[in-house]
């Protein structure tokens, strides 16, 4: 078979392939890696629902964006892997911010559903103010 033949049966396969072919790529992961291979970002399926994290230089998981039945969220964490910093919105119509300490011990919650509320919350875990205060 000639050079010629071999080009012109490629073209018509990658031409067929462009007409039954998908739109999109589909899998079930995608990774992004550095020049050493290592992972450092993931778009990828966790418990059935869809998640994209971002991974230091440790591999520690730093940053993750996920949505499931309940809540939709973006949490970043220390390097630890803790959470430190969180946003979410739930299912039930309210939202909010959450500042963590150390160890996800104590915290600053903005909670946003009707009137919303202000609360910090000691690293014992108990709260120690609320705006507005409750009745």
């Amino acid at each position: 078979m000639s050079f010629l033949g071999v080009l012109i049966g490629v073209f018509l396969l990658a031409a067929g392939m462009q007409r039954v072919g998908p739109d999109a790529v589909r899998a079930s992961s995608f990774e992004m890696v550095d020049s050493n291979g290592a992972v450092r970002a993931a778009i990828e399926m966790r418990e059935g629902f869809p998640a994209i994290a971002v991974y230091d230089g440790n591999g520690q998981e730093r940053i993750l964006l996920t949505s499931t039945v309940s809540e939709s969220a973006v949490f970043i964490k220390d390097s630890t892997g803790t959470t430190r910093l969180g946003m979410a919105q739930f299912a039930h119509g309210g939202g909010g911010f959450a500042a963590h300490g150390p160890e996800s011990k104590g915290a600053a919650v903005l909670y946003l559903k009707g009137r919303g509320s202000l609360s910090f919350i000691d690293p014992d875990g108990n709260m120690v103010m609320r705006l507005p205060e409750t009745q």
